[in-house]
């Protein structure tokens, strides 16, 4: 089972602070959109995370900011133009039940979040009372602000030569990863080792929150044995049967 919560838990974090959010309070995560929400009541919103182009009212909205919107006003997420997921928090936080001490989703499990499920067209969130600090800047009134983006959010260029060349957009297709052998490496012969280590792997697209599934050379074991079943931590690399790390 997955880890629950946000993927990009920095982006939450500072989304719920320009909106006055305790850091771990509820939001909502977007992967690829497009998404139309429409508020209400007034508040305040945050927008983080990839950059969508949205729109407040058919008006261009900047990511990063905290954002006042009035009661009837349409947020509009076009799709992802770079990167995956984005978050949007609002003052008072997403207010659904918790379960297991959150109030993130399951989806594999069906439980948390709004019924289990991913949201539906019509649906309705409930929101907490907005934080009482004290400070103006908060208010559905209080003009916008917002922070500078984190240096990865603008999707850093690796400096060497890549085999595949770029993107359309000019980001390179692929990023160099950092990897520690594990106590299986050994087993593998040395033509996986080489492919490993120096061939491209392509992300599918049957990869999930629980692991990125790898397109490549076939890594084969030089032994036969089968391994045993193990429990795994966050940034394991697992080779099953077919080759094709996870």
């Amino acid at each position: 089972m997955a880890l629950g919560g946000a993927l990009d838990r920095l982006s939450l974090e500072v989304g719920n602070r320009l909106v006055g959010n305790r850091p771990d309070a509820a939001g909502l995560e977007i992967t690829f959109g497009p998404t139309v929400l429409r508020f209400l009541r007034a508040t305040r919103v945050a927008i983080t995370g990839t950059e969508f182009g949205a729109t407040l009212d058919g008006k261009p909205v900047y990511s990063w900011w905290s954002l006042p919107v009035q009661a009837g006003q349409e947020l509009v997420l076009n799709a992802a133009k770079r990167g995956m997921r984005g978050y949007v928090c609002v003052a008072g936080g997403i207010d659904v039940l918790p379960m297991l001490g959150s109030r993130s989703t399951d989806i594999a499990g069906q439980f948390g979040g709004l019924g289990g499920r991913a949201l539906r067209d019509g649906d309705r969130l409930p929101v907490g009372v907005p934080p009482q600090r004290g400070h103006v800047s908060f208010t559905p009134e209080a003009p916008e602000f917002g922070v500078k983006a984190p240096t990865w959010c603008k999707f850093v260029l690796v400096h060497e030569p890549l085999r595949r060349g770029r993107h359309p957009s000019g980001v390179p297709w692929a990023v160099p990863i950092r990897v520690l052998r594990g106590p299986e490496y050994d087993s593998f012969t040395e033509a996986a080792h080489e492919s490993f280590w120096s061939d491209e792997w392509l992300v599918t697209p049957n990869s999930n929150r629980m692991g990125y599934r790898l397109a490549g050379t076939e890594l084969k074991r030089g032994q036969k044995a089968d391994l045993l079943s193990h429990a795994v931590v966050p940034g394991t690399i697992q080779v099953p049967p077919n080759g094709q790390p996870i």
